[in-house]
């Protein structure tokens, strides 16, 4: 997951969502087309941010 400002060319926060399937265990590769972060949301004034990927898997990040 990539998070920018809108006043900046590079991300402000990266993080990796890590490829398990949530089924079978298996790890996936990092490049795999088919995973991908589908919501992102973050309140202003607040450090904490949810994020989901395809595989249905949800983090709450405290970026403090």
């Amino acid at each position: 997951m990539y998070a920018y400002h809108r006043n900046l060319s590079h991300p402000v926060v990266v993080h990796r969502f890590g490829n398990c399937n949530s089924v079978t265990g298996v790890e996936q590769p990092e490049d795999d087309p088919s995973l991908f972060v589908s919501a992102v949301c973050w309140k202003k004034k607040s450090n904490t941010m949810l994020s989901a990927n395809s595989q249905g898997i949800i983090k709450v990040l405290d970026m403090a």
